[in-house]
């Protein structure tokens, strides 16, 4: 689907259609977009990189070549009409009502530490400092990983507990500001070549001889005593029974829990 000998980052379309990418080749960067059925690439912007999707027709796209710090811009695709909504390049994700962005960047001068923040997108000026919405510290090193589908949720990674771990942060429906605490939803670790030299996993590579351990990423996948409380929640009938998950029972052998 691709076009070879380019490398590239992919965003879906909400409904499933459609794909805009970037493409990078060593002289430049383009931004694309192509129907997932196949067929033509339809070049959208360059120089520039594809950040995401951003209500019903409109794409996230950044251009380094602005003055520093840089431009993020908004792409209408019916009428091919851009406009800048805010002065970074930073990583960005559209939430669905095409109002507002997400994203992470250092707003301390120097700082090469950011944090996570909500933007709007604004009618008639590019968004300012003024305008962030903090989800997350200033200076935190917490960095955006993708907004729920409903735009309720932000998803972001964070050492926060001396671990590498995703964390989630419910939003105002409203004024997107923080709603309640930062909850963990799994945790990720590295543990360099500790689990490998025990499992004795290595590999080879073109530059070195012989073997080496592997580096290992140590994550849950799902937190038994979460998914215990999840299932709690969401299963417990009006009789106070809980109902087990059809895709459960024949691993807990019964259909329903009750004392």
């Amino acid at each position: 689907m691709f076009p070879s000998g380019e490398t590239w980052s992919a965003s879906w379309f909400p409904d499933g259609r459609r794909i805009a990418y970037t493409s990078t080749t060593p002289s430049t960067q383009q931004g694309f977009v192509i129907p997932f059925s196949g067929g033509t690439p339809e070049k959208v912007c360059g120089p520039c990189t594809i950040r995401d999707w951003s209500g019903p027709n409109e794409l996230l796209f950044s251009k380094d070549a602005d003055p520093p710090p840089g431009g993020l811009y908004l792409l209408d695709l019916a009428s091919r009409t851009e406009r800048k909504i805010a002065p970074v390049t930073a990583p960005a994700r559209g939430l669905p009502d095409g109002r507002w962005w997400a994203g992470y960047f250092a707003t301390t001068p120097g700082s090469s530490f950011p944090g996570v923040y909500v933007m709007p997108i604004l009618p008639d000026r590019p968004a300012a400092q003024s305008d962030l919405i903090a989800i997350t510290p200033n200076d935190s090193g917490d960095y955006l990983v993708d907004v729920a589908p409903d735009g309720a949720t932000l998803f972001f990674l964070s050492n926060r507990d001396g671990f590498h771990c995703m964390w989630s942060q419910k939003l105002d429906p409203a004024t997107k500001r923080p709603k309640g605490e930062y909850g963990e939803v799994t945790s990720t670790s590295n543990c360099t070549d500790f689990q490998a030299r025990r499992l004795g996993i290595r590999y080879k590579g073109p530059g070195f001889k012989g073997t080496r351990f592997v580096h290992t990423l140590n994550g849950t996948a799902v937190a038994v005593t979460r998914a215990l409380v999840a299932i709690l929640e969401n299963y417990q009938q009006a009789d106070g029974t809980v109902a087990i998950p059809e895709v459960l029972r024949p691993w807990v052998g019964r259909d329903v829990i009750k004392r």
